[in-house]
């Protein structure tokens, strides 16, 4: 049997411990470089085009925060302190206190099913956007159909009947992937890649038999929210339409601020849902140099990055809020291609109404894509779910002060979601 070891670069950096000094400087005063001296004369050092890179400067911050607490002298510049110790942790010990008595499950109770309805909203605007520039005409008629992997829909190809087939698969953290038939005569199939990241949502479609490429993104800043359209044929531009999406009023969903809040600007997206930000941007000014191109000049900035996706109609609410702390370096007013994300968490919210023309309501938390924050809560959410049960009239009327948590002494089962007398007994306890 043959036993593969570890990199042993990711080693020494797991072993990391008794900080004596830290430096953050430039190689060619743009590339990061990171210098720890630790236990007696030990040194590591990392510049940010080396692998383990982000391992390495999350390490540091994890037993820097801890040592410095604990009382230990280390040798650090103002500006690095401020990369390693700056950033609004009240959210992330907020959301933990909420979920530290709930029952957690490590797997969700949820359907497959559950997760494409809840997308296909973006999946039918980004297709209708994409053929409204050719000479097919799509609508969508009522609901999609289907389990697991593969779906249809009712539809209307140039005002016939049609019935068009989708297959599903999550390829990522809140990355989905779409292959879609049924609208272009034959054998030509769809592809549609849907990415919530710490700030955009990216919908990528492709028709490869006519090589056709549609790129939609949203992109996030302290300013707002910009919306980027871009087609291409034979990787030629056919069409561009760059736009500011208008701030509007929050929508008034209780379940938004149910287990956390926060003071974010609210936009509307072209197809009913809201993206929501509180992004601020904090200047580190100019760090140490190595090297003798003097002429360029850097900035550092540390982002605090919060974004959220929130849709809703009458059977599912679905809510994709994502919290991160980013490092990034401008050089002569350009970003730099390498960022660092020292914190980051992302908490999926999903309310479906457990059967039709009822009214009780499963609400399901998935925490995923933990990063940081000092690598304590990690272990405590990280690929956990936990649920809430509640009855009202519709999703919109539901009251945060009747949302009923699973505690610790109750057990929900996936086959009790098909019966709502099982889910409101449990919801008692």
């Amino acid at each position: 049997m043959q036993f593969l070891s570890m990199d042993e670069t990711l080693i020494k950096i797991n072993k990391l411990k008794n900080i004596d000094s830290i430096d953050l400087k430039f190689i060619k005063n743009k590339i990061p470089f990171l210098i720890v001296f630790y236990d007696n004369g030990k040194y590591l050092s990392l510049a940010s085009d080396d692998n383990y890179f982000k391992e390495f400067i999350r390490r540091v911050k994890y037993v820097y925060l801890k040592e410095k607490s604990e009382g230990r002298d280390i040798t650090i510049d103002n500006d690095t302190a401020d990369i390693l110790e700056n950033g609004n942790l009240d959210n992330i010990n907020d959301i933990y206190s909420y979920y530290s008595n709930k029952c957690l499950y490590d797997e969700s109770l949820l359907f497959e099913s559950d997760k494409v309805k809840s997308l296909m909203e973006i999946v039918k605007y980004h297709l209708r956007e994409l053929f409204s520039k050719t000479n097919i005409n799509v609508c969508f008629d009522g609901c999609i159909n289907g389990y697991r992997t593969f779906y249809t829909i009712n539809g209307k190809v140039n005002g016939y009947n049609s019935i068009i087939k989708l297959s599903y698969r999550e390829v990522g953290i809140n990355n989905y992937e779409f292959i879609i038939s049924g609208i272009i005569p034959g054998l030509n199939e769809i592809l549609m890649n849907i990415t919530f990241d710490k700030e955009s949502i990216k919908v990528y479609t492709n028709i490869p038999s006519y090589e056709i490429t549609s790129k939609y993104e949203y992109f996030a800043s302290n300013q707002g929210v910009k919306c980027n359209k871009r087609i291409f044929k034979d990787n030629t531009l056919l069409y561009i339409n760059d736009k500011e999406l208008e701030e509007t009023n929050k929508p008034s969903y209780s379940l938004i601020d149910f287990d956390s809040t926060g003071n974010l600007k609210w936009f509307k997206l072209p197809w009913g849902a809201y993206y929501a930000t509180d992004i601020k941007y904090s200047s580190l000014g100019t760090n140490n140099e190595i090297g003798a191109d003097l002429k360029r000049s850097h900035e550092e900035e540390l982002r605090s990055v919060r974004t959220m996706y929130v849709d809703c109609n009458d059977d599912y609410f679905v809510k994709k809020d994502i919290y991160s702390k980013i490092y990034v370096v401008y050089v002569n007013g350009e970003v730099n291609s390498q960022k660092v994300t020292l914190d980051k968490m992302s908490k999926n919210l999903l309310c479906l109404r457990i059967s039709d023309n009822s009214d009780a309501y499963v609400i399901e938390t998935e925490f995923t894509d933990l990063k940081g924050f000092d690598g304590y809560y990690d272990e405590h959410l990280e690929g956990n779910y936990y649920y809430h049960l509640v009855s009202a009239p519709s999703i919109i009327d539901i009251q945060s002060e009747d949302i009923k948590p699973i505690d610790k002494d109750s057990v929900l089962y996936k086959s009790d979601l098909l019966d709502k007398k099982i889910v409101l007994k449990v919801g008692e306890k």
